[in-house]
């Protein structure tokens, strides 16, 4: 029963990925006399989890990052949290709207302040330079020991006694485990503060239509184009999202993670976005302890 189950489950899902028609899902159903609905539950529930999954994209042209789009635009700015500093004035955060109609491009400092280029050439070849010198020193499977004399660097494999009531039972064995790297990727969340729905991009791909790509469980309908909140770096080296598609209008370019893209004047604004690079893993052992066999 499990099994049918399950085969059931897979075939709905197809729907849902366009890979199965309706019919077919009907089909089945009424062949096995099976009521659907506590199925149809079950599957809206995996494809609410599933939709938190990572998309392969397309990967970085390098030559692609300067292209223009074919229509003028008229950018209508949104006013920050924060000041900005445009060619060495800090403009009151809302002050920014005295440049609208104004193509700019933002970068996140870390700091008190946002920086803006309104020259997207400059902006082209600090993301080409970024790019190009990413790729050449690029190794995804670096990892940095970790300078901090106190943590262990060497495996025990000790065995720590255990007693219940005085009486010795067994045992357990620790020992000092590095973790394994993450693969670099950047994460899109559709909430400040990494929250709600998760779409990932590895690094050195993009994703040039973000309506390309659906966002919540299937029967929402929603997609992710104007729904990220805050954006999540792991690994990567840089990230940039853009106000159009094909990575054209305005854009924000991002060398950490950004946890509120509210407060940068960037909520639900996205429509593409890029990510590439990839920084040393900082190789911290954990103690990881379990049962002691010494049978093996």
């Amino acid at each position: 029963m499990a099994e049918r189950r399950n085969d059931l489950i897979d075939l709905i899902s197809a729907v849902a990925s366009g890979d199965a028609s309706r019919e077919d899902v009907v089909a089945d159903l009424r062949k096995k006399k099976i009521d659907a609905l506590d199925l149809l539950i079950e599957v809206f529930a995996r494809q609410a989890k599933a939709s938190s999954r990572q998309t392969p994209g397309e990967r970085v042209d390098v030559q692609a990052l300067s292209q223009r789009s074919d229509a003028p635009t008229k950018p209508v700015q949104r006013v920050p949290g924060l000041p900005v500093l445009l060619r060495g004035t800090l403009y009151d955060p809302a002050d920014i709207t005295r440049f609208d109609g104004t193509e700019l491009h933002f970068i996140a400092t870390g700091k008190d302040h946002i920086l803006a280029i309104d020259d997207r050439a400059i902006m082209e070849n600090l993301w080409q330079t970024s790019y190009l010198a990413s790729m050449a020193r690029s190794d995804y499977t670096t990892m940095k020991e970790t300078t901090d004399t106190s943590v262990p660097t060497v495996t025990d494999g000790g065995v720590r006694p255990t007693s219940v009531d005085g009486g010795y039972t067994g045992g357990y064995t620790c020992a000092w485990v590095t973790p394994t790297a993450p693969n670099p990727h950047t994460n899109f969340y559709e909430d400040i503060n990494y929250g709600g729905d998760r779409l990932e991009l590895a690094s050195g791909f993009e994703i040039p239509k973000l309506s390309g790509h659906h966002l919540g469980p299937f029967w929402s309908g929603d997609d992710w184009n104007d729904n990220i909140s805050s954006i999540q770096m792991v690994r990567t080296e840089a990230t940039v999202i853009f106000e159009h598609v094909n990575k054209t209008g305005q854009s924000f370019s991002f060398f950490r993670s950004e946890p509120n893209l509210v407060n940068l004047g960037w909520n639900d604004r996205a429509s593409s976005a890029v990510t590439w690079g990839a920084t040393a893993w900082l190789a911290v052992p954990t103690l990881v302890c379990g049962p002691y066999n010494p049978t093996g």
